[in-house]
């Protein structure tokens, strides 16, 4: 606190950022496009387009797997 001309104080409030969660989106949003490609590698395959099938799964796994470290990180 600190006393200002006129014998008024003032309160300095301050407010701390929580980077813990400032992630969490991005959690969100890797696990929705590991979804999104699943989904597009599962039609790929009963279409019978291998490469596509292919392509789109390991999207998926690679997005998965990020939203798995991402959120571990978070934890810690």
């Amino acid at each position: 606190m600190g006393n200002l001309p006129g014998g008024t104080t003032s309160i300095v409030a301050m407010v701390e950022q929580n980077p813990a969660g400032a992630g969490t989106w991005m959690i969100y949003a890797l696990f929705l496009i590991a979804g999104l490609f699943v989904g597009g590698a599962w039609s790929a395959y009963k279409s019978k387009n291998v490469p596509l099938t292919v392509l789109a799964g390991a999207v998926a796994v690679v997005a998965a797997a990020g939203g798995v470290l991402w959120m571990m990180g978070d934890m810690a």
